[in-house]
């Protein structure tokens, strides 16, 4: 058997630029997996997602996700533990 020691972060604990990293992984993810027709439409995600069709934009959707959702990703992201290069470590 080997015991091995390994450095992971907070969210916190990551450089502005790193969190950057996390937060858009974390926007790529959801709207990688998120199937906007079906949510609740009182929810941020969907509002982000109706300004996106509305607009005809929906390459301004991750932004729209941001603008709408900030907290709710910003809690998603905390929940994780980090490498230094903002990838997730799972355990």
């Amino acid at each position: 058997m080997k015991v091995m020691k390994i450095k992971v972060y907070e969210f916190k604990e990551l450089n502005e630029e790193t969190q950057n990293k996390v937060i858009n992984n974390t926007i790529d993810f959801i709207t990688s997996i998120t199937n906007f027709e079906t949510i609740n439409k009182n929810t941020n995600f969907y509002k982000a997602y109706k300004k996106a069709e509305e607009l005809q934009t929906p390459w301004f959707l991750g932004q729209y996700l941001w603008d709408y959702a900030k907290n709710q990703i910003l809690k998603m992201c905390k929940q994780y533990y980090y490498f230094k290069d903002g990838e997730i470590f799972n355990y």
